[in-house]
């Protein structure tokens, strides 16, 4: 009779076990569905993000989409255009200040000679 008691126990807990495996099953099989869902979304907008190439492509089939954002943005647009200048000029007079040094340092090695004429 003991070992009937026993064996009935042994049951209930192997019962209980398979159910609280069943329970696991379903929530890994839940967040593991979530992952793939959320790891297929990452990979579709990757898919979809235009390339460089194409994005030039649409701009210059389009330039009203670039106009159009200038419009609703002008504050912003002549920041950076300004900026933009600024660091030009910067660049042109550091060029031209390297260039006369360089011509000056030219004059230094091989200075000019006078020609004294009879």
């Amino acid at each position: 009779m003991a070992w009937i008691v026993a064996l009935s126990s042994l049951a209930v807990l192997l019962v209980l076990n398979v159910m609280n495996m069943e329970d696991n099953l379903k929530k890994f099989s839940v967040s593991l569905g979530f992952n793939t869902v959320a790891l297929s979304l990452v990979f579709v907008l990757a898919a979809c993000a235009p390339s460089a190439t194409q994005l030039k492509k649409v701009m210059e089939e389009n330039p009203d989409i670039m106009f159009s954002v200038i419009e609703k943005n002008p504050d912003k647009f002549m920041k950076v255009v300004n900026e933009a200048a600024q660091k030009a000029r910067q660049v042109e007079e550091s060029k031209f200040q390297e260039e006369e040094m360089k011509a000056r340092e030219e004059e230094y090695k091989n200075p000019k000679k006078p020609v004294v004429s009879d």
